[in-house]
């Protein structure tokens, strides 16, 4: 009776993913206002809606001069939908305030640009370099991924004989090394009295020691194909 295998791994097994794909599928906060593990500073989206309320919280309105009420309809409407007017308008009205908000996102600019480049001279410029350390980390994984595919292909192939290996074909297996044993036999008797010349006592003694271990095997053999054939269990040698 044949040992019962382990189940035999399956063939299409998900491959690993690299480090590359893992890193493209972390999800990725588009809000980083509220960020405090930042080494740069963010401006938030509601920076400038911030920069012209006032202190009570209500939004600044804009002044109109007084001639304003002068002007017929289409111009106002021309004013409205000319860009470069009301953006001029705007820009000497709170010029002080634009001012403030160039200044500030100049040094969050200079800021961010400092951080970048501590950034760059830790991961990519250092011998010690985060950077290097991340690639060679993930030529160690391909290796052992390759590895990984290797070992399993071969696990299959294995089970594959292993299941291929009938009680039958054992058998045959033994029984083919039994007749080999036995036609050693034949060949050492054969030889033996083929020759002209007496043997010496050495020469006798060393036949019958193949002939021993010939016939020694061959009893082996047969009893393995026997105990195969009568479903027995056997420590197959």
């Amino acid at each position: 009776m044949q040992p019962i295998l382990p189940p035999k791994p399956h063939q299409d097994q998900q491959e690993q993913p690299t480090l590359e794909s893992q890193l493209n599928r972390l999800k990725i906060d588009d809000n980083l206002s509220d960020r405090t593990d930042l080494p740069f500073k963010i401006i938030p989206s509601d920076f400038t809606t911030q920069l012209f309320t006032q202190k009570d919280g209500n939004s600044l309105n804009v002044p109109l001069p007084s001639y304003f009420e002068y002007i017929t309809n289409a111009k106002i409407k021309e004013l409205i939908y000319n860009e470069e007017l009301l953006s001029g308008y705007l820009l000497t009205l709170y010029k002080e305030e634009f001012i403030g908000l160039k200044r500030e996102l100049n040094a969050v600019i200079e800021g961010q640009q400092k951080a970048a480049l501590e950034l760059k001279n830790k991961y990519i410029d250092c011998d010690d370099g985060l950077l290097d350390k991340a690639l060679a980390l993930d030529t160690h994984l391909k290796e052992y991924d390759s590895k990984l595919k290797t070992f399993d292909h071969l696990q299959i192939e294995m089970y594959e004989t292993l299941n291929g290996l009938s009680s039958k074909s054992i058998a045959k297996h033994f029984s083919d090394k039994a007749a080999t044993n036995e036609a050693n036999c034949s060949e050492l008797l054969d030889n033996a009295s083929s020759t002209e010349v007496e043997l010496s006592s050495k020469q006798l003694e060393q036949l019958l020691q193949s002939y021993t271990t010939q016939r020694y095997e061959w009893h082996k053999n047969k009893e393995c194909v026997s105990k195969l054939e009568h479903h027995k269990v056997v420590g197959l040698e």
